[in-house]
């Protein structure tokens, strides 16, 4: 079974139990749907936990959970990692999933030279980002635009780019 990380647990919300999020996903509604399990990663296993409230405050959510039912117990998973089981039916055609992208080999268009592999997707207000890490061990940023995103393929994780003058 796949994971794929929705959000970082940061704090407690009153005394029964409810957890703060700070969510990644951009399917919170979904994810935190009463009656969905979402996993808390405790060492090298993942516990799994139902989903009996959810609510959105502002930037943050709440989440009830079935297995914790006080303050004190909730206090044990702040600073935890809440993932959910990787469903590719959440995905719309030529949107990805972060995870996937990252190790990805990226490609020049032109010459078919490899650049370099995607370490990390970031997320900056204008758009999505991918840092790129050079066999060098420099970093460059992609936008994440089909300006420059020629073409994805998850399953031989190549990623075709169009460079422009100055991006590398």
């Amino acid at each position: 079974m796949e994971y794929v990380k929705i959000g970082t647990i940061i704090g407690t919300h009153g005394l029964d139990g409810k957890l703060k999020i700070f969510s990644t996903t951009y399917f919170a509604s979904l994810r935190y749907k009463t009656g969905n399990l979402v996993y808390v990663k405790i060492d090298e296993n993942f516990l799994a936990l139902t989903v009996s409230s959810y609510n959105s405050i502002g930037k943050i959510d709440v989440i009830g959970l079935e297995e914790i039912k006080d303050e004190p117990t909730a206090k044990q998973y702040i600073k935890k990692d809440l993932f959910c089981e990787k469903d590719e039916s959440l995905q719309e055609k030529g949107l990805y999933y972060f995870s996937d992208l990252i190790g990805c080999e990226v490609k020049d268009d032109s010459n078919d030279q490899v650049l370099g592999k995607v370490v990390k997707v970031e997320e900056f207000p204008a758009q999505i980002t991918l840092r790129v890490r050079k066999n060098d061990g420099k970093d460059f940023f992609i936008p994440f635009v089909k300006d420059f995103i020629v073409s994805i393929n998850i399953k031989t994780k190549t990623i075709l780019v169009r460079i422009i003058e100055g991006m590398l």
